[in-house]
C-alpha cells in the first residue's frame, strides 16, 4: 500500500523484525526518487519475501531514482526481486540498490529495457540456483529493448554460489571490488562477469578491475563466463594464482 500511495521523493521505512510477504508490485508510473529502507541494524532484520512462490517478481520499478537499502530478499523462485524497468513510457535509470542481502530463490535483480546510470553497490548475492526465472541468477539482463545500459556501477558486492554472477549488456560502466566465489572454491557461474549480455546487443567501453575472481588465471576466459565488450579496460583483476591482466579471450 505504501508503493502505491508514494510520491515523488518519499521515503518508506520498513519497521525492523518484520516479514514483508508480498509480491507483484509495481511502482506507480512517473513517480520518481523514492527511497525505501529496512530499518533494523543489519538487513537481516527486514525480510521481503513471497511464501506461496507466486510467479512474477517482487516489485517492478517504473520510475527514476529509485533506492532499496538495508533490505534481506529472500530470493524470488519464479521471477527476479527487484526489476528495473524501461519501456516506451517507463524508465527505471538512475536507480540505486545498497547494502540488501539476496538470499536464493532463482533471480535477484533484472533490468528489463536498457535502464542507465544504476548503482548497485555493497550487497549480497547468494544462492541464485533454481526456479523458474528466464535466465537465473544475481545480475541479470532481460533485454536491451530500448537501449543498451550505460553508465552503471557494480562494486563492492559479494557473489556466492549462483548460476549466473553478472550477465547483462552495457557500456561505459565499472565493475569494480566485488568478490566472486563458489561453495567448493573455484567458481563454477556459467557467466561471471558477462557485459555483453546473453540477451540483447553487446557492451563496449566498459571497466573491469580489482575484482577476485576465484579461478586461477588462465581459466579466466570466455568459455568460463568472463566478457567485458569491445575497447573495454580489463586490468588488476585477482586470480587464484595470479594478478590478470588484458581482456578474456
Amino acid at each position: 500500500a505504501a508503493v502505491a500511495a508514494a510520491t515523488d521523493g518519499d521515503v518508506i521505512l520498513l519497521a525492523p523484525y518484520q516479514d514483508y510477504d508480498e509480491s507483484g508490485i509495481s511502482t506507480p508510473t512517473g513517480v520518481d526518487h523514492v527511497t525505501i529502507i529496512g530499518m533494523g541494524n543489519a538487513p537481516r532484520a527486514t525480510r521481503w519475501r513471497n511464501s506461496a512462490n507466486a510467479a512474477g517478481n517482487f516489485i517492478t520499478v517504473n520510475g527514476a531514482g529509485w533506492v532499496f537499502t538495508n533490505i534481506y530478499f529472500a530470493g524470488a523462485t519464479a521471477g527476479y526481486c527487484i526489476n528495473l524497468n524501461r519501456t516506451a513510457s517507463v524508465n527505471a535509470s538512475e536507480s540505486r540498490i545498497l547494502g540488501c542481502v539476496f538470499n536464493g530463490g532463482s533471480g535477484h535483480i533484472v533490468q528489463t529495457g536498457g535502464c542507465a546510470n544504476v548503482l548497485i553497490v555493497g550487497n549480497r548475492f547468494i544462492g541464485a540456483v533454481g526456479g523458474t526465472a528466464a535466465l537465473p541468477g544475481c545480475i541479470i539482463g532481460a533485454s536491451t529493448a530500448q537501449a543498451i545500459p550505460t553508465n552503471w556501477e557494480i562494486s563492492g558486492n559479494r557473489f556466492y554460489n549462483s548460476s549466473r554472477f553478472i550477465d547483462c549488456s552495457m557500456s561505459r560502466s565499472m565493475v569494480h571490488s566485488n568478490i566472486f566465489q563458489t561453495v567448493g572454491h573455484d567458481t563454477t557461474a556459467s557467466k561471471v562477469i558477462a557485459l555483453v549480455g546473453t540477451n540483447g546487443s553487446a557492451g563496449v567501453s566498459n571497466i573491469v578491475t580489482n575484482n577476485v575472481l576465484g579461478l586461477a588465471a588462465a581459466s579466466i576466459t570466455i568459455a568460463n563466463g568472463f566478457a567485458a565488450g569491445t575497447g573495454s579496460v580489463w586490468t588488476q583483476n585477482f586470480g587464484d594464482d595470479a594478478v590478470d591482466y588484458g581482456l578474456p579471450a
